[in-house]
């Protein structure tokens, strides 16, 4: 098996091993918050499993093969959205519930990226976070960038940090994209319902939106994401004297 060969593999285990991780658990823990806020529909729907079928999409695991053979050029990923009766949760939990079902996998994916974020940090030091920024900018998420810096650690270290990175990676991806998502079915719940007006926009600006944005400024926001997930990270590891 020549070098190129091994990096692909780990790069196909380790990319997906990780994305049906993060989608599988955080789209299990928004179902299981929903139902505590008052409405069972994600759990009549299958969603409140720890089954990954229930929660990877089959369209996201297809675009990640073509990144990894270098089809594509950037990495996009997305766990199924998990629909729910804003209505139910708004008569048991009130607004404040709506605002907490609509943002809860948003807020799961931050807090899971600047724990990974903390530990990488800890583990290997500052130009770590130079890594993980370009990987970003750039789109090219590879084990063979950690191998080529961190020549002296393991090989069983550089793939962990490697692990990692594409948990940061994906993590802050998928609190990108579902802020964006969740934003407008939040203003859409708390807003437009609320002057019934919502019928009229949604198959309009509502139902495009969030593809706009994503499509125009994705990568530009992503970007400023990781950034300032990083200075909290340095924020608390500081408190901790690293």
């Amino acid at each position: 098996m020549t070098f190129a060969i091994a990096q692909l593999f780990i790069n196909l285990i380790v990319i997906t091993m990780v994305y049906i991780g993060v989608a599988t658990l955080v789209g299990y823990l928004r179902a299981w918050i929903i139902d505590r806020l008052g409405d069972s529909t994600p759990a009549h729907m299958g969603y409140l499993t720890l089954n990954p079928i229930a929660h990877i999409s089959v369209y996201s695991m297809l675009w990640i093969f073509l990144y990894i053979f270098r089809i594509v050029p950037t990495l996009f990923c997305w766990g199924k959205y998990i629909p729910f009766n804003s209505q139910a949760v708004r008569s048991h939990s009130g607004r404040g519930g709506i605002l907490i079902a609509y943002l809860a996998d948003t807020v799961i994916h931050i807090l899971f990226a600047i724990l990974g974020l903390i530990i990488l940090q800890a583990s290997f030091g500052q130009p770590m976070d130079q890594i993980i920024e370009s990987m970003i900018r750039y789109g090219y998420l590879d084990h063979s960038l950690i191998a080529n810096l961190f020549i002296t650690r393991s090989s069983l270290a550089i793939t962990l940090g490697f692990v990692g990175i594409t948990f940061v990676y994906i993590n802050t991806l998928l609190a990108f994209f579902s802020l964006v998502i969740n934003s407008v079915g939040l203003i859409q719940a708390l807003v437009l319902d609320r002057y019934n007006i919502a019928n009229e926009y949604k198959i309009g600006w509502i139902a495009f939106a969030p593809i706009v944005i994503v499509v125009l400024l994705g990568s530009v926001l992503h970007n400023y994401v990781i950034r300032f997930l990083f200075k909290i990270a340095e924020k608390i590891l500081k408190l901790f004297g690293y």
